[in-house]
């Protein structure tokens, strides 16, 4: 809470708001505990995206260890001044291929990497189209460049081309935003319906692909493998290393001409230090990891499939997610899921809630993130708990 005499913010005002609603107060939310209430021990922990368990991989750290003993742990400028470093080529050459694009970019934040993209493509006079699910970052991307943007309904092809024929020709660009994997739902667009209207439309196509790497496709290269498409095809590829690269920062891969323009042109990169030595070694090595132990993806997409099992054979709602790393168990209401995320918390899971301003309040929900190192015996204990949880809080709602 702010202190007494700052004004409320609009997003405070609105949390406040629905705390009064539906009869909480700000210690039901989990968000603000103590590490040592809330990180619970691997099996237990179902909020981390260390999807393939590659964050204490000897290999990797042994990677970040010599990275660190050569260059330090801050590269101590821009890129563009003298904050180059021979790991950035190497990881961004991967990137590139994993992608089948000319060139890669990294930035040091996943977040500031689609803010500081989108707002460097388009500008004033061009048209965004996002996904009405489209994370916060695209969101804001948009917002910043001052392109008009319009929403088109989640993973709908018909509602984006009404769009499209509707509005293009009134704007010189056009760019289509989605995500590969859909951070709060688990599911993927139809890549291929996108890159059809893309053309017949003359727009680019980006693809957030954060949750989509070391997830999707057999050998865990993402999205594009997961529908067997050339993933060249796709203008625009945007991705992170903190989830199954076990680092830090975020990446574009797309065509050189692109790639020099954001060097350029994006502010998260361009007015920012360089990703340190240490985080592009652990991504680069993590990428080795993956390839070389494709066991890793199956078992990750096997706990998966068997969560969304579970989950549903105890009547759980998991929403539309593929089953793959991520699980929405939905309660659609605010106070339930709050106190449910709440009671899982007691008994030492680390589940978390999602609500507003990040879901509309009536899509409410806890999250799953399933690891490769999950066990079915902890994934069932889970279950049986989240089923526990959810009728206690729902016969004590009322008291």
């Amino acid at each position: 809470m702010l202190s007494p005499g700052v004004p409320q913010l609009a997003s405070q005002r609105l949390v406040d708001r629905l705390l009064r609603r539906n009869g909480l107060k700000a210690s039901d939310l989990p968000f603000f505990s103590r590490a040592d209430q809330v990180n619970a021990p691997g099996q237990r922990q179902f909020s981390s995206y260390d999807y393939l368990d590659l964050k204490t991989h000897p290999l990797i750290l042994d990677a970040a260890s010599e990275a660190l003993k050569q260059y330090g742990l801050s590269t101590s400028a821009s890129r563009l001044m003298a904050g180059e470093l021979p790991h950035h080529a190497g990881l961004e050459t991967q990137l590139a291929q994993v992608y089948g694009q000319e060139s890669a970019l990294v930035f040091v934040s996943g977040h500031a990497t689609n803010v500081s993209t989108i707002a460097a493509l388009v500008e004033p006079g061009d048209l965004v189209i996002v996904d009405q699910l489209s994370h916060n970052s695209i969101q804001m991307g948009v917002r910043l460049s001052g392109a008009r943007r319009l929403v088109f309904p989640h993973n709908d092809p018909v509602g984006l081309e009404r769009l499209l024929v509707k509005h293009r020709h009134q704007y010189r660009r056009c760019l289509i935003v989605t995500e590969g994997h859909f951070s709060m739902d688990g599911d993927s667009p139809d890549l291929n319906s996108l890159l059809t209207l893309r053309d017949e439309h003359r727009a680019w196509l980006m693809v957030d692909e954060a949750h989509g790497l070391g997830v999707l496709g057999a050998g865990g290269l993402g999205s594009h493998q997961q529908q067997g498409i050339d993933p060249s095809k796709v203008d625009i590829w945007m991705g992170t290393l903190s989830k199954s690269l076990a680092s830090t920062g975020g990446f574009i891969a797309a065509k050189q001409d692109v790639i020099q323009h954001l060097r350029l042109h994006a502010s998260g990169f361009s007015f920012s230090v360089g990703l340190n030595a240490p985080c592009c070694a652990a991504a680069t090595a993590a990428l080795t990891v993956m390839r070389n132990e494709p066991e890793r993806v199956a078992s990750l997409q096997a706990n998966g499939r068997y969560l969304i099992h579970t989950a549903q054979e105890a009547g759980l709602d998991v929403g539309q997610s593929l089953g793959m790393g991520i699980v929405p168990i939905m309660l659609n209401d605010l106070r339930h899921t709050f106190l449910a995320a709440n009671h899982l918390l007691a008994q030492g899971w680390g589940v978390y809630p999602i609500a507003p301003p990040t879901v509309p309040s009536n899509r409410c929900r806890l999250r799953l993130f399933v690891r490769s190192d999950h066990t079915k015996e902890s994934i069932t204990n889970l279950v049986n708990d989240l089923s526990s949880a959810i009728h206690h809080t729902k016969t004590n709602a009322g008291r």
